[in-house]
């Protein structure tokens, strides 16, 4: 808990990718990424739940299976619908404020995750991130945010895209562009740190899990931060070069495709 507000940490996992299938399984130094995103979580002294936060369908069995393995929290929800598969976890678990994790970044800094709930929670903002305005690599992605927040996005989306993505209808649908300067959100760019925006630490392709490994076995065990990260960076940086032909999947083209053509991409 911070501030008497229950805080839950939701991250979403599934077995259907289409670049990298079964992405969340994949072994990262001989531990199953999800197992990673998990360990690294529970290192976070604000959070009182962890949940494993899937579809409700027979394609996640190996998720549930891992998380019966070690007696973790899982909640099975919609496909589609990512933004209300949240919610619903959120509000099953009674949660105030929900720290949204992806399978995606099995890299989480414990450290940046406590310093978020702390802002979100000291200065009594709605939505804190550092996804807004980057600094950090894409792969670190935290958002903190009220359950009751999720509770208006919902009410209000009007698209499958903004679904997906979650909280993306608040603060980058340009239908919000007007309540933009009335949000009580907040970007931490990390205290002025280095700008490694640019540098890929998601796991989406198989170019990225092949340096998500090296990142891990470059490290004799998980209580690294991102500052450790950084440094490897700046020791080593044609490794993270390995990747950079990858282009990210950009929100706006997903919101223009589903406008002209009804159709949305792929979900988490």
């Amino acid at each position: 808990m911070y501030n008497k507000k229950r805080v839950c940490a939701i991250v979403t996992a599934r077995m259907t990718n289409t670049r990298l299938p079964g992405k969340n399984l994949l072994k990262l130094n001989d531990k199953p990424a999800l197992q990673h995103i998990h360990e690294r979580l529970s290192k976070v002294k604000y959070i009182d739940d962890i949940v494993i936060a899937i579809p409700a369908d027979d394609l996640q069995n190996e998720i549930i299976k891992l998380c019966d393995k070690y007696n973790w929290n899982y909640y099975m929800g919609s496909n589609d619908d990512v933004l209300d598969r949240i919610l619903c976890c959120a509000k099953f678990y009674s949660a105030d404020v929900i720290v949204d994790i992806t399978g995606d970044c099995p890299l989480v800094c414990p450290k940046l995750v406590e310093e978020m709930i702390a802002d979100h929670g000291r200065n009594k903002y709605s939505y804190v991130s550092n996804v807004i305005s980057r600094t950090f690599p894409r792969g670190f992605d935290i958002q903190v945010f009220n359950t009751s927040l999720l509770e208006s996005i919902a009410k209000e989306v009007d698209n499958p895209v903004d679904r997906q993505h979650v909280t993306s209808w608040h603060y980058l649908n340009p239908k919000n562009h007007d309540k933009h300067d009335g949000m009580n959100i907040y970007n931490t760019d990390g205290k002025n740190i280095a700008n490694y925006s640019r540098v890929r630490l998601t796991l989406d392709t198989t170019e990225d899990y092949m340096l998500l490994d090296l990142v891990f076995r470059s490290f004799k065990d998980n209580d690294f931060t991102y500052d450790d990260v950084q440094k490897l960076i700046e020791q080593y940086p044609e490794m993270f070069m390995m990747n950079q032909n990858i282009e990210q999947k950009s929100y706006y083209d997903e919101l223009s495709n589903y406008y002209l053509y009804g159709e949305s991409d792929e979900k988490i």
